[in-house]
């Protein structure tokens, strides 16, 4: 780990997390450019994960309603 870096959160799941009686993350991939942020989340407990896309610069949704799996 290159020290020189500072850290960025990209998922902070204790935010998330503190919106739900209920909050899993899935997988999480960051594109090939490292530009945008996928992942998908659980907030009822049923393993039915919602797909979320950001933007890592702005933090932005890319997405305007999270696809429903």
């Amino acid at each position: 780990m290159d020290e020189s870096c500072p850290e960025e959160v990209l998922l902070d799941e204790n935010a998330e997390s503190a919106k739900h009686s209920f909050y899993m993350t899935g997988d999480l991939e960051v594109s090939p450019d490292q530009t945008m942020l996928a992942w998908g989340e659980d907030t009822v407990g049923g393993e039915k994960f919602t797909l979320h896309v950001k933007d890592i610069a702005t933090g932005k949704q890319l997405l305007q309603k999270p696809i429903e799996v």
